[in-house]
């Protein structure tokens, strides 16, 4: 009776592992692509080791490093961008999408740009990386660099930087803020120039704001500097998650004294306020 039960279990465990989705080795996949000879020499255990060590070490430079960790520990210490992404072109994309962070008045750097853009370097030229040491260690930085960065850029497209609580002592409008089922997401594209245009923001304010940015619009009595850093701040509060979800509502424009009744995304009735005690 025993031995039929272990006979049993082992071609369930057989037709388990039969079931899971299989990937080419972590050294095909990344020779086939680049063809440095360093790659044929790599295996998912060693590396899953080296991985670990450097998790440990970048975790005080990650914003949500318990997220981050977790998922990685949940998944096997799979580098998913590297495999599944790294290979199609799609961090080299990721990298330009942060060069061009500006276009929302962000600062590519915070998105950590020129270090993914050198460390990508190292795997198209073919050359760059000369041992089995330094390909791990590459592997796990750039694994951890894009999921830290991605996180980082979709929930400052989607949310923005800032908490305005933060910086508002009296701030009372409710704001939606990310969470991790939000930040996970991250983990899970399918297409990766669909999921960044995604989170591009989308309302007429935004792109023209966005316009007027990129095109060095001078607003009247105005330096370009100051012209640049209202724009900027402005975009951020479009950012935020806080704008009414109604199809009519009344909009005050402190600053230009003047009120709206929106509806259906347009301006219905527009007048001069008077605005102060």
């Amino acid at each position: 009776m025993l031995r039929k039960l272990g006979i049993i279990a082992v071609v369930l465990l057989l037709v388990l592992q039969g079931c899971k989705k299989d990937r080419p080795e972590i050294a095909d996949t990344l020779y086939k692509k680049f063809g440095n000879k360093v790659f044929k020499k790599l295996n998912k255990p060693d590396f899953d080791s080296v991985f670990v060590k450097v998790l440990k070490e970048k975790k005080s430079s990650l914003k949500n490093p318990q997220l981050i960790t977790q998922f990685y520990s949940n998944n096997g210490h799979d580098p998913i961008f590297v495999l599944d992404y790294l290979p199609e072109d799609d961090l080299k994309l990721v990298a330009e999408y942060y060069q061009n962070a500006n276009e929302h008045g962000l600062d590519p750097e915070m998105f950590s740009y020129s270090k993914l853009a050198m460390l990508l370097d190292k795997f198209y030229n073919r050359n760059a990386i000369k041992t089995v040491d330094e390909a791990y260690r590459s592997i796990a930085e750039l694994e951890i660099l894009t999921a830290n960065s991605l996180i980082n850029y979709s929930n400052a497209l989607e949310f923005g930087v800032i908490n305005p609580r933060k910086i508002y002592a009296r701030y009372y409008t409710k704001t939606v803020r990310p969470d991790s089922v939000s930040m996970l997401k991250v983990f899970r594209i399918n297409d990766m120039k669909n999921y960044l245009d995604s989170i591009q923001p989308k309302t007429p304010a935004y792109l023209k704001m966005q316009q007027a940015l990129t095109s060095g619009m001078i607003a009247s009595g105005m330096s370009q500097e100051e012209t640049e850093r209202i724009l900027k701040v402005n975009l951020e509060r479009l950012r935020w998650k806080n704008q009414p979800q109604s199809d009519k509502y009344v909009w005050v424009n402190i600053a230009d004294y003047r009120l709206d009744v929106m509806e259906n995304g347009k301006s219905v009735l527009n007048m001069k306020v008077c605005v102060g005690k």
